[in-house]
């Protein structure tokens, strides 16, 4: 376990070392600071809009064991990732450093891993497991998404695949279960 921590240490102080170069990057365009504010913000909606969607759709249309499949999966990872992050309640980057996040954003603590990131990879799986092409094409925006989170200064990047692994792990009886 000392191992993991130090090296979780080591990422963080590498992190909070480039982040200047990576906000400037963005503040420097305003075209750059829109595109990562509607990746942040709006993309994250649409994710949430883009599982009701495919709920609704599955009722409507009697496919029952997709539908609990892609209600219950995304639920647990949701819960799950509640669940770790409370437990670890790792301090976001703001909080260990004079950073301030691209966008301000005030929350202490629950950095590790990344909800929206675990949520976003839920559900673009959720979609693939039973409509693969558009499932494929919102697992490319989960990971917009995903480094969004690290972009805009509110995660550290080993929080963002700790949250995705905890999605696609969750994801494997899907595989199983097949359409």
């Amino acid at each position: 376990m000392n191992g993991i921590k130090a090296i979780y240490s080591e990422h963080r102080t590498h992190y909070l070392n480039t982040f200047p170069k990576i906000k400037s990057f963005f503040e420097e365009s305003r075209l750059r600071m829109f595109l990562l504010r509607v990746v942040s913000k709006y993309m994250t909606w649409g994710m949430y809009g883009a599982y009701a969607i495919l709920l609704v759709w599955l009722i409507r249309n009697l496919t029952l064991i997709n539908a609990i499949k892609c209600a219950v999966i995304p639920f647990a990872v949701f819960i799950v990732t509640t669940v770790v992050r409370d437990s670890i309640n790792a301090p976001r980057p703001y909080e260990l450093s004079e950073i301030q996040p691209v966008f301000p954003k005030s929350t202490k603590g629950h950095s590790c891993p990344s909800r929206h990131t675990a949520c976003a990879f839920a559900v673009a799986l959720a979609w693939c497991s039973v409509y693969p092409e558009p499932g494929m094409i919102l697992c490319m925006c989960a990971v917009l998404i995903a480094s969004s989170r690290s972009a805009v200064g509110v995660h550290f990047p080993l929080d963002v695949l700790f949250g995705a692994s905890i999605a696609f792990i969750l994801n494997i009886p899907c595989i199983f279960m097949g359409k």
